[in-house]
């Protein structure tokens, strides 16, 4: 990824690798249910259930058009 500030030129920035058992969401289940990794906050089901709504209303919103209000 290239970044620049204004009035800075831009350069090339790299993150920082990810442990083996974060590199894909496969790698993170296995590490899970072998016990050597506790789950984290954005694999956690609460906020699964909550972008599930939010997809759910986003179609929902698309298909009517129409305004789709959260129960949350």
């Amino acid at each position: 990824m290239r970044v620049a500030l204004p009035g800075q030129p831009d350069h090339a920035v790299a993150p920082d690798p990810r442990p083996p058992d974060q590199k894909d969401s496969i790698a993170h289940l296995l590490a899970v249910v072998r016990g050597t990794t506790r789950p984290n906050a954005l694999s956690s089901l609460e906020n699964n259930m909550i972008a599930t709504e939010i997809l759910d209303a986003a179609r929902e919103s698309a298909r009517t058009r129409k305004r789709v209000v959260l129960a949350r």
